[in-house]
């Protein structure tokens, strides 16, 4: 290993040997590049956002629809209970 001034051993600068090959520009993004990028992000996930407060406001409505049903069932077997005992016990006494 060649040994540089002013760099340790262990670590070597761009222009010595070691350094993973030339730099390629083209590998890294650039200032404007990484903004782009982050406000695709940001609009990527304003998006997701939405589509998920839509998804749980589907299933709110699902689970109201669930408890609704639940509901007219149990005043309905109440009915049909009510409307059998009642013949039964007139008919006892």
């Amino acid at each position: 290993m060649r040994h540089q001034r002013g760099v340790s051993e262990g670590h070597q600068s761009f222009e010595g040997s070691g350094g993973g090959g030339p730099v390629k520009p083209d590998s890294y993004a650039t200032k404007e590049e990484l903004k782009e990028l982050k406000s695709d992000l940001s609009y990527q996930i304003k998006l997701m956002e939405a589509h998920m407060d839509t998804k749980f406001a589907e299933v709110d409505t699902k689970i109201e629809h669930s408890r609704i049903s639940t509901i007219a069932w149990y005043v309905g077997t109440t009915i049909a209970i009510v409307g059998i005992v009642l013949p039964v016990i007139h008919f006892l006494f």
